[in-house]
């Protein structure tokens, strides 16, 4: 089995990046850093941009650690920048700059910075920036350069036209802003009379393909609307149980931190005591984590499942998969998680699948079936497709060659057209599940997305 993919690769930032923050011992939850960086989540999804910028000025300032500190300050600029609050915009650059903000490249290609590159003040503190850079002793991960475009089928939306909306360049590189691409979205869903539109950024940081981005648009007609068909979207407030989620939070925060600032180690393999654990803990800054997750998870099952069933913050149930993980066998998680592959939210069966997936390739049967992986297929957004191939993948390696041969005219039947459609894929991550289906099921060798659309229509089911 392939690496692990939170191990190569990661979704970008949907909007201003989330910087790691430290709880500053205040007794209001919504003055510490964790309250107070997502109360301006919150305000920069409802668009008041300037109640964003003083959020994250509150957040920097609440900080000790001043990388943590320059990021905060870097992020209240871009919420001032998108309220179209220049001056206040540059004022907050400067106090990055000063706190030793170096990603030169992201301050430069930032589509949430742009009505600030014909300011006075622009080139002095892109020079600071750059000098900070120079003088570090450890560069920052690079900004990803965008290496394709997936677009997948409509029957009004071209894929020109929407490549223009969407003003995705290849070859030149890409941060993504939750705001600028929500806009854009709407706009296509508004031209080409769309019941969905989402554009998924992936950008791997390991392995061969380091430094590229991939982008896939998913779009769905109106008329196919029924694809969206997904579970309720909870409306509760539950407790999060032992504080588990919010450590998984924190945890992810510093992992990403230590990613960015290029001290996380991606030849070494993940250091987790279950199947799956995104990225490990290896690293002395969150080897402690790990061991809270195995004494307390078991005995919150009921409670995780709750969250990840009524809790509104989709942030929060989507931390769900990865703690419940420590809460039984592999065989009792994949149970617990599969009925949740419907969530409403990407981000949630992002990790749901994701889980399932990585704790079915461990077992030495399949548990998932083959009715369940086709449904995960036919959603809308590449990243359940992608991993419901996987899936797929990982089941059809574990059947012997009379079940494998029994299964096959059902797969054909029902993801035949996708996995060939799948093969023209830049994207790795798309393209090679595929491939490895496609080959299990035909004992074929073939590697033109050509070779394999001729051999599909040679098939009789």
């Amino acid at each position: 089995m392939r690496k692990p993919l939170g191990v190569s690769l990661l979704m970008l930032a949907l909007g201003c990046a989330h910087a790691p923050t430290k709880d500053t011992g205040s007794t209001s939850s919504a003055e510490s850093s964790p309250g107070l960086s997502a109360l301006a989540d919150q305000a920069y999804d409802a668009e008041n941009f300037a109640t964003c910028a003083e959020l994250r000025l509150k957040l920097a300032e609440s900080l000790s650690e001043t990388s943590s500190r320059a990021e905060a300050y870097y992020n209240a600029a871009a919420c001032a920048s998108l309220g179209g609050d220049l001056e206040r915009a540059m004022t907050l650059l400067r106090s990055s700059a000063d706190q030793g903000y170096l990603v030169v490249d992201q301050l430069q290609h930032d589509p949430e910075l742009a009505p600030l590159h014909a300011h006075a003040g622009w080139t002095e503190v892109v020079a600071r920036v750059a000098a900070n850079h120079a003088k570090a002793e450890q560069p920052p991960m690079p900004i990803p350069v965008l290496e394709s475009i997936d677009i997948s089928r409509s029957r009004r939306a071209d894929p020109a036209s929407v490549t223009q909306i969407l003003g995705l360049k290849v070859g030149q590189p890409i941060i993504r802003s939750r705001h600028l691409m929500k806009q854009r979205e709407k706009l296509l869903r508004e031209r080409f009379n769309l019941a969905y539109s989402n554009v998924a950024i992936i950008a791997f940081f390991a392995e061969e393909n380091v430094g590229k981005a991939f982008a896939s648009v998913d779009l769905v007609d109106a008329e196919d609307s029924q694809r969206l068909n997904f579970r309720p979207t909870p409306t509760g407030n539950v407790q999060d149980p032992e504080g588990l989620l919010a450590q998984w939070q924190e945890y992810e925060d510093k992992v990403m931190h230590l990613v960015k600032g290029g001290h996380w180690n991606f030849e070494a393999p993940p250091s987790c005591r279950v199947a799956h654990c995104a990225f490990g803990f290896g690293h002395p800054d969150v080897a402690a984590y790990e061991p809270r997750f195995v004494e307390k998870a078991p005995g919150v099952r009921d409670a995780l499942l709750r969250v990840l069933s009524e809790d509104a913050n989709a942030d929060r149930r989507a931390s769900v998969p990865y703690v419940l993980g420590y809460a039984g066998t592999p065989e009792q998680v994949i149970a617990w998680l599969v009925p949740f592959f419907r969530d409403p939210h990407a981000g949630v069966r992002n990790n749901v699948i994701r889980s399932v997936l990585a704790f079915q390739t461990h077992l030495d049967r399949p548990v998932v079936d083959l009715k369940t992986v086709f449904d995960v297929m036919e959603m809308p957004n590449a990243t359940d497709r992608n991993k419901g191939t996987f899936l797929l993948e990982a089941i059809l390696q574990k059947l012997n060659p009379d079940e494998l041969k029994t299964r096959r005219t059902e797969v054909l039947q029902k993801v035949g057209v996708l996995l060939v459609d799948m093969t023209a894929s830049r994207q790795p991550i798309k393209r090679d599940p595929a491939v490895s289906v496609l080959k299990l099921l035909s004992g074929e060798g073939f590697e033109t997305p050509a070779e394999w659309r001729q051999w599909l229509s040679r098939q009789r089911f």
